[in-house]
């Protein structure tokens, strides 16, 4: 094996540091505004709430540290409070699973941290609490939620199929084999776990907000944006990695991601027969939106003044380093249980590392550009 020249690189990659490093790489705050506020807004001024019947109740199904939502709750709050007065108590619940990043979570909450302006429980009559378990079970009691929100969560699957691929990412899988069929069966089945849960959790009239990774974003498999194909890349990292025996071809035939993207006709599907268990639940789909979402690392690259190599690196390894917090677990997961931490961390380090040299190449033709589903249900009934 050979040095890389990004081996002295400190990475930061893990999503329970309690360090808050998820959020401050994500660049999902813009995409809350322009997407998500304004279909939950529209839920918003359906759910039939009346005062006197005491908090109005919002939970964020796959949290992580909260960043990605945060803006989204304080508008909620604020319309919450603007509509039945400022004494209105709000209680925001964050769940996601038990090894969650939940000290960093508190630090947005807080205000603690250096990029989020002002604590959330600066506004008055606004409680919080974690919850730390699956949103693939039952979190909270019945009929307590009047709106329920999940941004980007519900790509990950329950349970990572057991599927012997050539392929990393379910994404590109050939449409129709064993190995789509079997993770296809698995999300419609984690689909629709997800929503009896919540169909329990919500109270009648209350409403649902899911945004998800629709498969279209793939530019290997749909009319995405990108001629560079990220997952497409990494998996080929990884067989060269394999090839020049940093990994065995066991390893790399054990690493898939257990995600998947899902199609707007699989998230209708479950609507549309009467007799099924979604609908017999009360649960309703009012409407699904598709937009197009920008690589904001790319557009921040094509609007910098600097774009000299030293400027590509760095623009690559913030990059990079966003893709490794969600992405390491899965590559990591695929290596031998004879191997020891520090080796495992080596191996990815010089992956990631190959990653960033792609990237910084070509940084205006680098991004992950995104098919975005935006999906309103409702539970039938009144508060």
């Amino acid at each position: 094996m050979t040095k890389n020249e990004n081996d002295d690189v400190k990475w930061k990659h893990s999503l329970y540091t309690g360090d808050g490093r998820f959020g401050d790489l994500s660049n999902s705050k813009q995409e809350v505004e322009d997407f998500a506020w304004p279909v939950v807004k529209g839920l918003l001024s359906s759910i039939p709430f009346t005062t006197g019947h005491g908090p109005f109740v919002i939970c964020d199904y796959g949290a992580a540290d909260g960043i990605s939502s945060i803006s989204l709750m304080k508008n909620c709050i604020d319309w919450v409070q603007k509509t039945y007065g400022e004494n209105q108590q709000v209680h925001i619940i964050y769940e996601d699973l038990p090894n969650n990043d939940f000290n960093s979570l508190i630090g947005v909450v807080e205000g603690w941290r250096y990029d989020v302006p002002g604590s959330l429980l600066d506004q008055k009559n606004v409680f919080v609490t974690c919850c730390g378990r699956t949103f693939y079970k039952q979190c909270l009691p019945d009929a307590s939620v009047h709106l329920g929100i999940s941004l980007l969560a519900l790509m990950w699957s329950s349970v990572c199929p057991d599927v012997t691929s050539s392929e990393v990412f379910s994404v590109h899988f050939v449409k129709g084999s064993p190995e789509h069929r079997v993770f296809e069966v698995q999300s419609a089945r984690d689909w629709e776990t997800f929503l009896l849960h919540r169909a329990k959790e919500l109270v009648p009239g209350g409403r649902l907000a899911i945004q998800t990774v629709g498969r279209e974003t793939c530019p290997c498999t749909g009319p995405g944006s990108d001629v560079w194909c990220m997952t497409r890349s990494m998996s080929d990292i990884w067989s060269d990695m394999m090839n020049e025996e940093y990994i065995t071809e066991a390893e790399y035939l054990a690493t898939i991601e257990p995600y998947y993207y899902h199609t707007e006709e699989a998230l209708c599907a479950a609507f549309k027969d009467t007799s099924s268990p979604i609908r017999q639940s009360g649960l309703r789909l009012l409407a699904i939106e598709t937009h197009n979402i920008k690589c904001l690392w790319r557009d921040r690259w094509m609007r910098s003044i600097k774009q000299d190599d030293a400027a590509a690196k760095k623009h690559a390894l913030s990059f990079v380093q966003w893709i490794r917090t969600w992405s390491n677990r899965t590559f990591t997961t695929g290596l031998s249980s004879d191997r020891n931490s520090e080796e495992k961390e080596n191996i990815l380090d010089e992956m990631f590392s190959r990653l960033v040299d792609q990237v910084a190449i070509a940084p205006a033709d680098r991004g992950y550009s995104r098919v975005d589903h935006f999906v309103s249900v409702a539970k039938i009934g009144e508060v």
